[in-house]
């Protein structure tokens, strides 16, 4: 699955895509990045009120102005259908 994020504004993002890939940088109002993912993401962000985020084309709200965010978004596997489905859960 595809995580667009917009930045509308100054923001520490950081990030872990699939236990592996990790990277963290400083991004300025109008910036955007865009991460494919194939089963998990953990995303820590200074400013969550910052973010237009939009995980497999659906927005997403992921905080307010100056709120320090940490969300993982995973396929999770529904035990009475059997199918996966995409979950958004805090990180403590």
């Amino acid at each position: 699955f595809s995580v667009n994020i917009d930045f509308t504004g100054y923001c520490l993002f950081r990030y872990l895509i699939d236990g592996q890939t990790e990277d963290q940088r400083y991004f300025q109002k109008g910036e955007t990045t865009r991460l494919e993912v194939k089963q998990d993401v953990e995303i820590w962000a200074s400013n969550g009120g910052v973010l237009n985020v939009t995980v497999a084309g659906n927005s997403v709200d992921m905080g307010n102005p100056g709120e320090i965010v940490a969300r993982r978004i995973e396929w999770v596997k529904n035990q009475s259908s059997g199918s996966y489905q995409l979950q958004m859960t805090r990180v403590q």
